[in-house]
Order: C-alpha cells, then structure tokens, then sequence
C-alpha cells in the first residue's frame, strides 16, 4: 500500500469510529456532542481504548479534516461531561 492509500484508510478508518461513537450516545442520550476528537467520544460513552492507537488515528491529517482545525471539545451536548480514559 502506497503512503498516500494508508493515509487515506487511516483517515476513513478514524471518520467511520466518529461517527459510529456519535451514533451510540444519540441513541443513548438523544444527542451528540459536536466534536471530532475521537478519545472525548468515547470517554462520553464511557468505553475504554486503546490509546496508542487512538492517538494514531487522530494525529492523522489530510487537508481541513486536521484534527486542530476544529477538534474543540464542548460538553453543552445534554450528555455526560467527557472523562479521558486509558
């Protein structure tokens, strides 16, 4: 795999988990917190990672999905106030 393919799969792979997470605490709660950073969803569900990996896909970055230019936490959702976990 070429490096611009395994940048682009890590990227969709990153997008997918988001948005599965988003997902589960609508179902849950009834909305979603509207952030990308993928270790505050999932602290907001409560479930455990791993973050080496996690810390992998979100310090990938291609044009404006960068994980700065717009991964801003904001916990005004109605859920639980997102607690980092390891």
């Amino acid at each position: 795999m070429e490096e611009g393919e395994y940048d682009l799969a890590v990227f969709h792979t990153k997008q997918a988990l988001q948005l599965c997470a988003k997902h589960s605490l609508y179902v849950k709660y009834g909305d979603y917190p509207k952030m990308r950073r993928l270790k505050e969803l999932l602290g907001a569900l409560g479930q455990s990672y791993d973050s080496l990996i996690v810390d992998l896909l979100e310090e990938t970055c291609i044009g404006a999905g960068c994980l700065g230019s717009g991964g801003k936490s904001t916990t005004s959702w109605g859920g639980p106030t997102p607690s980092s976990s390891t």
